[in-house]
């Protein structure tokens, strides 16, 4: 939010992976008028009342059994999907812990107005996120699927790139 306002910024294409569809959705609704698209990289897609855990009950259970003083350990880079050696390091050289309670806090989506933006889902068809791609597709959103795991970044770079521009120009 606060760099859409600092720089003036409109018209932008926010991208969210993973986690990362929590914060636009939440960005959409603080800040349509400033957006023009959201799209979803193997994300979270909360509706009103949701967490991240909420759309991904098969998680749930899982990291909380990871959890130490509220915050869940590293993910292992083999279990958010990687394809080579070196992309797992890459990914190892960079773990952090994430606050468990960013998981399970509900989004409250009042106005709807990250519903009525144009939205595109990107389904990693190697990922754990079928069930929430399923349901997007099925709720009408622009709909697009790669063939790779969830670290789509690494394993599919250039095609991911040309995919994402061809979403923004549309």
């Amino acid at each position: 939010m606060r760099v859409l306002d600092e720089h003036d910024l409109r018209g932008v294409v926010l991208v969210g992976h993973s986690y990362g569809g929590m914060p636009i959705t939440v960005v959409a609704e603080r800040a349509p008028e400033r957006l023009r698209r959201l799209v979803y990289l193997d994300a979270f897609a909360p509706a009103d009342g949701q967490s991240a855990l909420d759309t991904r009950p098969d998680l749930a259970e899982e990291f909380r059994t990871w959890v130490k003083g509220g915050l869940l350990r590293p993910i292992p880079p083999e279990y958010v999907g990687v394809e080579t050696e070196a992309q797992a390091e890459l990914l190892r050289e960079r773990l952090v812990t994430t606050p468990m309670r960013c998981l399970e806090e509900k989004v409250a989506l009042e106005s709807e107005a990250a519903a009525r933006l144009p939205r595109s889902y990107v389904f990693a068809t190697k990922s754990g996120f079928g069930q929430t791609a399923a349901r997007v597709r099925a709720e009408g959103w622009d709909y697009h699927e790669l063939p790779t795991k969830h670290m789509v970044m690494l394993t599919m770079p250039a095609q991911l790139a040309e995919l994402l521009a061809d979403i923004a120009e549309s």
